[in-house]
């Protein structure tokens, strides 16, 4: 389990599923929501454009929570794939999680909200 849960939990690869979270969501947001809301498809009905534009803000408010809460436990998914190393590096490590718990919950929220919003 080490080896796949390496790249995923170090920093570069939180950079990496961060960049690419934003690419989805950005991506989604523009290519659907915006463009489903200025340029309909003339065969729906607006309340079927209503729910083809819920359903995608309900995807992306999932990876959300999803991603939140991976973020959030990186140091519980850490210890369960045996992934510790010295101290010195250890304590940077611990400020990463730390950081990471932090951004993790507020992701986690946002996504939460966005559903409750969608309701």
């Amino acid at each position: 389990m080490a080896l796949f849960a390496r790249p995923l939990l170090s920093r570069w690869g939180i950079a990496l599923m961060h960049g690419l979270l934003i690419y989805i969501l950005v991506s989604a947001f523009s290519t659907e929501v915006v463009k489903m809301l200025y340029q309909p498809p003339p065969d729906l009905t607006v309340h079927e454009i209503h729910q083809l534009v819920i359903d995608t803000l309900e995807g992306l408010a999932v990876i959300l929570i999803g991603y939140g809460v991976a973020l959030e436990e990186r140091e519980v998914l850490r210890d369960m794939s045996g992934l510790r190393l010295e101290p010195a590096q250890e304590a940077f490590e611990h400020q990463i999680d730390h950081a990471c718990h932090r951004a993790g919950l507020l992701l986690l929220l946002l996504g939460l909200f966005s559903e409750i919003a969608l309701k």
